[in-house]
């Protein structure tokens, strides 16, 4: 019996991992969680975020979260 990934992170091919919106909330240290990413992306307000769908499901890849961030703090 083959195991199913966590429900919470898909591993890709490439090592980009896509975490929900719970991880990447967190992730990103949103303080709002899941309820702002959902928000901001209702408002497309930051267009440069792109979440992928699996089905129903919306996830974030890692490096976008990772680029994101760099953007914002200038690290």
């Amino acid at each position: 019996m083959s195991q199913s990934p966590a429900p919470f992170r898909v591993q890709t091919q490439n090592d980009d991992p896509l975490l929900n919106g719970d991880l990447s909330a967190e992730y990103l240290g949103l303080e709002g969680g899941r309820k702002t990413l959902d928000k901001w992306r209702s408002e497309g307000r930051y267009p440069e975020l792109v979440p992928t769908r699996v089905g129903r499901r919306v996830f974030y890849r890692k490096s976008a979260l990772e680029a994101f961030l760099k953007a914002r703090t200038g690290a």
